[in-house]
C-alpha cells in the first residue's frame, strides 16, 4: 500500500466525460511527496463492480470514486481532505454531499437532514448548499450516508457487488459498510462547492428496483417501503413510456429546421414543452431554438441552427462541447487551454448565442 498516493477512480462508457473529467484531476495541486493516479474503469456490469476492479489494480492508501461527469473545482483538493482523513484514523469515507440520517424509504434526497455543496447543472448551473450548514471551525460534519457523485476512502472495504445494485445505491450501501466496519463518514465545509457535477435528468429506470434490493438487505422490517418500491418501478416504466413520444415531436421538429421553417419549429417545440419538461433531448432542443430565434430577430445570418447540422446527437455532443469550453474560461486552466476554448466558442457561435449559453452555465 502506498501510504502517500491518490487514486481517481472512474467508471466510464463517455470519452470526452472521462477525458474533461481527467483534465480537471491533472489541474489539482499535488501536496508534496505525494502521486496521483487516474483509473478508468470501461465495461463494468455495475458501480460497485467497477469499484472494486479499480480497488484491487490501484496500491493507493486514498481513493477517490468519482462519476465521469464530475469536475473537481476545488484545486486544493488533496490537502483539504488529506487534512480531514489525518484528523482521526476512524474516518474511513468522505463525499461532498450526504445525509445526517437516511429516511425510511432509503433515499436520502427526500430528508431536510442533508448536508454539503455542490454545483450541479441540469439546463443551467446552480449552487447548493444543502439542508444542515457544516461549522467551518469544525472542517467537517458526519454523516450516516454520503452520494456517489464523489467518495473518497483511507481504507480499502469492498463493494457489494453481489447485491446487484447497478448503478443506484450503492453509494448508500457502502456507507452503511463502513459504518458497520466501525469507520466514521464525513462531508467537509465547503466555502464554495468543491466540485461541478453535470449530471443532467435524472433517469429512474432501474432506480427503484435497486432501492428495493437496497432495502431487504439491510432493513428487511421496513415492508411497506418495501412494497413501495414494487409501485414506483411499475409508474417509473409507465413514465419512461410516456416521454419516449417526445422523440416524435422532436424529429417533426428537426425536419422543419432543416427544411428552414425555424419560426414553425419554435411553435412546435413550446407548444408541448409542458408535456414534455424532463425529457432532456426535447429541453435542449427547446434551449437551442430559444436562441435561435434570438439571434434572427436581431439579424444575424449565421445563426445557431445554420451553425449545427438538424440532428439530436450532432446538436447534445455541441452542447456539450459548449459547457466544456465556457467552464474551462471560468476555471483557473493555463491560457493555452482558455485560448483554445475561446477559439471554439467564437468559431461556432455568434456573441449573443455565447451570453445565451453564460447565463446557462452561471460564467460570471
Amino acid at each position: 500500500m502506498h501510504n502517500q498516493k491518490i487514486s481517481f477512480i472512474i467508471c466510464t462508457n463517455h470519452e470526452e466525460y472521462f477525458t474533461e473529467c481527467k483534465r480537471y484531476i491533472e489541474a489539482l495541486e499535488v501536496p508534496t511527496g505525494y502521486s496521483t493516479e487516474v483509473v478508468p474503469i470501461t465495461n463494468a456490469s455495475s458501480m460497485a463492480a467497477g469499484y472494486n476492479q479499480g480497488m484491487r489494480q490501484s496500491d493507493a492508501k486514498y481513493k477517490v470514486y468519482l462519476h465521469q461527469d464530475v469536475f473537481l473545482l476545488n484545486r486544493n483538493f488533496i490537502a483539504d481532505t488529506l487534512a480531514i482523513f489525518s484528523s482521526h484514523d476512524k474516518i474511513g469515507m468522505l463525499g461532498l454531499v450526504g445525509t445526517k440520517r437516511l429516511p425510511d424509504n432509503g433515499c436520502m434526497w427526500t430528508t431536510p437532514m442533508r448536508t454539503g455543496a455542490l454545483r450541479s447543472c441540469v439546463l443551467n448551473t446552480v449552487d447548493d448548499y444543502f439542508d444542515l450548514p457544516i461549522s467551518q471551525t469544525k472542517g467537517y460534519a458526519p454523516v450516516q450516508a454520503v452520494d456517489g457523485l464523489l467518495i473518497m476512502t483511507q481504507y480499502d472495504i469492498p463493494w457489494r457487488e453481489d447485491l446487484d445494485l447497478g448503478w443506484d445505491f450503492y453509494d448508500v450501501s457502502q456507507s452503511l459498510e463502513y459504518s458497520g466496519a466501525g469507520y466514521r463518514i464525513v462531508v467537509p465545509h465547503q466555502k464554495t462547492p468543491w466540485a461541478l457535477h453535470d449530471n443532467g435528468f435524472l433517469h429512474l429506470g432501474g432506480y427503484h428496483q435497486s432501492r428495493k434490493i437496497f432495502l431487504e438487505e439491510y432493513y428487511p422490517e421496513r415492508t411497506h417501503e418495501i412494497e413501495s418500491c414494487r409501485q414506483s418501478i411499475a409508474t417509473a416504466a409507465q413514465k419512461q413510456a410516456a416521454l419516449a413520444t417526445a422523440n416524435e415531436i422532436i424529429s417533426i421538429a428537426l425536419q422543419q429546421i432543416a427544411a428552414g421553417e425555424y419560426d414553425t419549429a419554435v411553435q412546435l417545440l413550446q407548444s408541448h414543452m409542458e408535456e414534455y419538461q424532463e425529457d432532456e433531448e426535447y429541453c435542449i432542443l427547446c434551449l437551442f431554438a430559444g436562441i435561435d430565434a434570438a439571434e434572427r430577430e436581431a439579424d444575424i445570418s449565421e445563426h445557431l441552427f445554420t451553425m449545427v447540422p438538424p440532428d439530436i446527437n450532432t446538436i447534445l455532443s455541441f452542447h456539450q462541447q459548449i459547457k466544456f469550453c465556457l467552464w474551462r474560461l471560468e476555471y483557473p486552466f493555463s491560457a493555452d487551454i482558455k485560448s483554445e476554448a475561446r477559439n471554439y466558442l467564437n468559431q461556432h457561435l455568434s456573441d449573443l448565442a455565447i451570453q445565451r449559453f453564460q447565463t446557462f452555465t452561471k460564467v460570471s
